[in-house]
């Protein structure tokens, strides 16, 4: 594949970041919770319950980094934290009332945000941009989940050599 395609790529992947995160902090700040607490919020409504150790999994994060957003949303009344009743030393979540009415604002908000945005791309290619953008988060995900221990930045010697 030719480079200045490569690059093209990767500009546009960094534009998307930019304005993926920059949206996701209003539409959190405007629903009452921090970014993490959206994510976790949204993972939680996925799953249902959950433990705190696949939740991590899912999340890319380590559980003493998840635990500390998890204790502030149990005290803020969002979510519930219960032992296992299979495994004793697990830790469920589960959305409350208040934590699910907060994910549904975070979800309409974004569904009418993402509406929109759709709404101006032709009906005809809608399908292939969802596929696209499917496409290229499930190999990043595969990517990020099969070499997360190896380093994955190759510049690390070019670096160290001057």
């Amino acid at each position: 594949m030719k480079v200045s395609a490569i690059q093209e790529f990767r500009k546009s992947l960094r534009t998307i970041e930019r304005s993926v995160v920059e949206q996701l902090k209003l539409q959190t700040r405007c629903c009452g919770v921090t970014l993490a607490q959206c994510h976790t919020l949204v993972e939680i409504g996925d799953a249902g319950t959950i433990n705190l150790v696949k939740l991590a999994q899912r999340m890319g994060l380590d559980t003493s980094t998840l635990s500390r957003t998890v204790d502030a949303m149990v005290k803020e009344g969002l979510i519930t934290r219960a032992t296992d009743s299979v495994s004793r030393r697990a830790i469920v979540l589960a959305l409350t009332k208040k934590g699910a009415k907060r994910l549904a604002a975070i979800n309409g908000s974004c569904n009418e945000f993402y509406g929109r945005m759709l709404d101006s791309i032709p009906e005809g290619k809608r399908p292939l941009l969802i596929d696209g953008v499917r496409l290229v988060a499930d190999i990043l995900s595969a990517k990020l989940n099969h070499d997360e221990k190896k380093l994955l930045c190759s510049c690390s010697k070019d670096i160290k050599n001057g």
